[in-house]
């Protein structure tokens, strides 16, 4: 996008040695992801000089708010900065409902980075890089859109890039500790003291940050460690801490997006729960055999074995993905606006024969039959005249690019679509399905319920009402094809 005016996206996250830095530390990831397609502007309250300089690394701008206002004071701060349709991510737990509806004044599209569900979001989107999060465990509007699990991983380039390489590890003389870059209950000396003690390891580095308030007491036990097995790094870059967890065997964190980036570093890999909010991370983690609970005893009976089940789980799940994902999630942005529709009319009967006759759509329905075209004009016909059915026609810089269809049937608004074969692998799917059913609602005045059957190897189709809040229901055979059924009220 030379020379273009790009598209503006607003970060705003804090991050101190009381509440650490992990809010920084994602939302500067996601920033480093989509910046090539947009301009990114950081905003936050009283950042130290490393998180500054952090910022500026990645950012086109860096804007410093006041501190210590009232939430919605700064809501409406923010509002003065930006304009109608910017981006903004918000991630944090003091941006609560009266927040976002403040922004949503004047039209703002808000993204969530959320892990605790703990508000109603009257925002557009929410990510959420945990697997086996549920839509139902949120509170949102109708609107809402929902990228949830580890395919949308908020994590620093380089991990994701490494996640792809496969480590083949013979012995273990190495340990990673990081818990965060201010750990404020101080889990890193205790552990450290614990390993020390252990035989079992040459070297233990310890990654600490700025806002670690127990540098002292970590300095202490070094002096004390007559070993020499400890090594201390503050404030590392990316590099450099990607570059000591492929140095260690085993690793030692938070059960956080620390945790995450070391598995696309791949290794044995130990998680302790330090907050609350970092519940659902932690049983995913042990749950799906990424990462074993820590403790002294189980560091002690790994096996090389172990870590090579271990590490073949994390490549499994932490596959590099994201990157595409995630930049797919905001360019859904660049083309919204540019996407048109219509009801259509009979004469547009040969554009829908052509379409449900191409080979993936026979393949995706539930009737595979080839289609002959007066049995296709006798239907269609029905179909454009029949109040109880609708037909949108979808347009991208004037050429057609798919169909949404609405069929009343049982009380139930059936849905389903298609993308013509040149506009497919664009993200146009999610955007005119997102648009008819936004139509659909504004247009009937009755309370509904919108319903979507997929075949169950129809991944992309999935995904599509997974994003859009769909809820998933029993599954059924049609045809000798077991087909997924989603589900999505009106209200």
């Amino acid at each position: 996008m030379s020379g273009e005016i790009k598209k503006k996206v607003f970060f705003r996250a804090d991050g101190n040695s009381r509440m650490g830095l992990g809010h920084v530390i994602r939302s500067l990831a996601l920033a480093e992801i989509i910046k090539e397609n947009f301009h990114v502007t950081f905003l936050i309250q009283s950042p130290n000089q490393y998180l500054s300089d952090e910022i500026r690394k990645t950012c086109d701008d860096l804007v410093e708010l006041p501190s210590n206002q009232p939430a919605d004071n700064e809501a409406d701060y923010i509002n003065s900065l930006l304009s109608p349709d910017d981006l903004i991510v918000l991630d944090g737990y003091a941006f609560d409902e009266s927040y976002q509806r403040i922004l949503k004044k004047r039209n703002i599209n808000i993204i969530c980075i959320d892990d605790i569900y703990s508000t109603y979001f009257p925002a557009d989107a929410i990510i959420n890089h945990t697997s086996g999060i549920p839509v139902t465990k949120y509170k949102a509007e109708y609107h809402t859109r929902f990228y949830l699990g580890v395919e949308y991983a908020l994590l620093r380039l380089p991990f994701l890039k490494c996640a792809t390489e496969y480590r083949d590890i013979k012995s273990i003389e190495t340990v990673f500790v990081n818990f965060g870059g201010a750990d404020p209950l101080n889990y890193t000396c205790r552990v450290v003291k614990e390993l020390i003690n252990s035989g079992r390891f040459k070297t233990i580095h310890v990654v600490i940050g700025a806002a670690f308030s127990h540098k002292s007491e970590l300095l202490d036990i070094q002096q004390k460690d007559r070993a020499d097995k400890l090594r201390i790094h503050e404030s590392v870059d990316v590099d450099q801490m990607l570059n000591l967890m492929l140095q260690s065997q085993i690793g030692i964190c938070a059960a956080s997006s620390v945790a995450f980036e070391y598995c696309c570093a791949g290794g044995g890999l130990f998680v302790i729960k330090t907050a609350d909010n970092q519940n659902d991370c932690y049983q995913f983690l042990v749950k799906d055999g990424l990462a074993e609970e820590y403790t002294p005893e189980a560091i002690e009976l790994i096996s090389p074995e172990d870590i090579h089940q271990m590490i073949a789980t994390q490549k499994r799940i932490f596959n590099g993905q994201s990157i595409k994902n995630l930049r797919a999630l905001f360019n859904y942005y660049l083309v919204k606006d540019q996407i048109y529709f219509r009801r259509a009319t009979e004469n547009d009967s040969k554009t829908y024969f052509d379409w449900a006759n191409d080979p993936d759509v026979r393949m995706n329905s539930i009737n595979k039959r080839k289609i002959e075209w007066d049995t296709h004009t006798t239907w269609f016909t029905q179909k454009v005249t029949n109040p109880h059915s609708i037909l949108f026609l979808f347009s991208y810089e004037t050429k057609l690019i798919g169909q949404v269809r609405l069929d009343l049937v049982e009380g139930n608004w059936l849905i389903s679509f298609s993308i013509d074969q040149e506009s497919r692998g664009k993200g146009f799917a999610e955007i005119i399905v997102y648009k008819a059913i936004i139509a659909l609602r504004d247009e009937w005045n009755d309370p509904f319920t919108l319903k979507a059957q997929v075949q169950e190897d129809n991944i992309p189709s999935l995904k599509v009402f997974q994003h859009l809040g769909f809820i998933e229901g029993p599954s059924e055979e049609q045809y000798g094809y077991q087909f997924r059924n989603f589900y999505k009220p009106s209200r």
